[in-house]
């Protein structure tokens, strides 16, 4: 059983405000057996995760598109583009709860308001914190883990996703408001499969393009961007051959030997098309500290 690591903050007097980021009025670290993400809130009061320290990190300190690279990969056990350097195996494996309450009353009215219609969704980008709630969660981490995380920004290869006819095969979703916005599944078409060579269809509800890509990355060599400037949520389905006794990925077997042949021709499909090439992330290199200790 590991032992609990616990830390209580308390807000920093009117007088350091101006020179200290902000800071939850009070929190909470434990160290926990079984992580349930889905018990994940966030509201004008509160902030309360279970998770693992490497995805706590990546809540406090990426933007849209970083926490878009990231997600299926760190949940798939695999290093993502955008934190640099390897990273104790503790930071994957080890659970954590978080709990804490926000200084509502310090916050701006835009800010309150964003919270008070956050939701999460199936669309890790959109789950993003408003970036005071980064900032506390930056500190609390620092303070309680003893960890230094440099960020920077830097070019690193991606493929993009590109525009290459006026009409796709997408349609416009009417799922976008359920909460469950970017959502995917997949199914073997048919069903159940005749043959190994029989097709994957992935299912996409609600989704962006960007959210498309975010899903993609998690099962490339580099991240996939979405530079179609094509807005909106849709419903669509991407289709393509797996390959059989591939490796399977964790969580989803179905994406067994995907690849950027295999997706550049899905989109094709859709009329996209896709391009290696470069694009600006912000970049984490972190130092790690304190090792959770076992009784």
């Amino acid at each position: 059983m590991r032992r609990l690591v616990a830390t209580v903050l308390m807000a920093a007097s009117a007088s350091h405000l101006s020179a200290q980021r902000p800071s939850f009025e009070e929190a909470t670290v434990a160290g926990i057996e079984r992580p349930n993400r889905t018990r994940r809130e966030l509201t004008t009061t509160t902030l309360f995760d279970q998770t693992n320290l490497l995805q706590l990190i990546v809540s406090a300190y990426l933007d849209a598109d970083g926490v878009g690279a990231c997600e299926w990969k760190i949940v798939s056990g695999n290093d993502c583009a955008p934190i640099v350097e390897s990273v104790p195996a503790w930071m994957r494996t080890s659970g954590f709860e978080v709990a804490a309450k926000l200084p509502t009353a310090s916050l701006s009215v835009e800010v309150v308001d964003r919270l008070r219609d956050f939701r999460f969704t199936g669309s890790p980008r959109r789950n993003v914190y408003p970036l005071p709630v980064q900032s506390m969660l930056q500190r609390l981490l620092e303070d309680t883990f003893d960890l230094r995380v440099r960020r920077e920004r830097r070019e690193i290869p991606v493929y993009a996703i590109t525009r290459t006819k006026d009409v796709s095969l997408m349609h416009s979703s009417v799922t976008a408001t359920s909460g469950w916005n970017g959502v995917v599944r997949g199914m073997r078409r048919p069903n159940p499969p005749q043959t190994p060579d029989d097709p994957v269809v992935l299912v996409f509800e609600g989704s962006t393009l960007k959210d498309a890509a975010d899903f993609f990355s998690g099962f490339l060599d580099r991240p996939v961007i979405d530079r179609t400037a094509v807005e909106g949520h849709y419903d669509f389905t991407f289709e393509f051959k797996p390959i059989p006794r591939a490796p399977w990925p964790k969580l989803f077997p179905m994406m067994a030997g995907f690849d950027a042949n295999r997706l550049a021709a899905g989109l094709a499909a859709l009329g996209f098309g896709l391009e290696a090439t470069t694009a600006p992330f912000d970049i984490l290199v972190i130092e790690p500290g304190q090792t959770p200790s076992s009784n």
